[in-house]
């Protein structure tokens, strides 16, 4: 009786986890064993984001950051937004836990990883979506993103120079409307920039200012 009881015991499986099951590719009366997965159980109460930066990213990241050591700097780090696959923005703040310690020498970034609260269990498994890191800058000059052309993955800009106007390459940061752009490197207070009809320019046009 004892060992029919125990066979009966077998029978049911129970996760050690509370969380959302997964598919289940076995109907009722398969017969499995011990190697079979029955299923995946996921706690999604909190969800990890993953995510990299090059090198030369994760070096200007670093440097805006306060701290003497990485682990100083990763509590500095402010809150980071999620926006979601369909273009949403979820309501809930995260938190940059880890920064790998390495540079992966085939994709030449780091990896991060990022936890978000999910009470409402909105995020899944597996999911896609944009990481936003806020970043406060002072005493910088902003141009309109229209007053900018991509060309062999530089961002160029026309500068004002007599009657002419010449290319400059700059390096900028998108703001949050993704209307306009700060510039890190390559403006100087006082430079002058075609705004208007940079479509139609070319290097050493002649340009009539009004």
């Amino acid at each position: 009786m004892k060992n029919a009881r125990a066979t009966v015991d077998w029978t049911n499986v129970s996760s050690p986890v509370d969380g959302l099951v997964g598919a289940i590719p076995f109907r009722q009366g398969s017969l499995v064993n011990s190697s079979n997965i029955l299923t995946t159980v996921a706690n999604t109460s909190n969800v990890f984001a993953y995510f990299s930066l090059n090198e030369k990213e994760l070096s200007t990241f670093l440097d805006n950051l306060e701290g003497s050591t990485q682990a100083e700097k990763i509590k500095n780090i402010p809150e980071i937004a999620l926006t979601l696959a369909d273009g949403t923005a979820y309501e809930h703040p995260g938190k940059i836990e880890t920064i790998t310690g390495s540079v992966n020498a085939t994709t030449g970034s780091a990896g991060f990883r990022a936890v978000f609260p999910n009470e409402q269990g909105k995020l899944r498994s597996g999911m896609s979506g944009k990481i936003s890191i806020p970043r406060s800058v002072e005493n910088v000059i902003v141009v309109p993103q229209k007053a900018t052309y991509s060309q062999q993955n530089k961002t160029l800009i026309y500068l004002v120079q007599g009657d002419s106007v010449i290319q400059r390459a700059i390096s900028v940061i998108p703001t949050p409307d993704s209307k306009s752009y700060v510039v890190t490197e390559g403006l100087q207070t006082g430079d002058r920039i075609v705004t208007e009809g940079v479509a139609t320019l070319s290097q050493g046009k002649k340009i009539s200012i009004e």
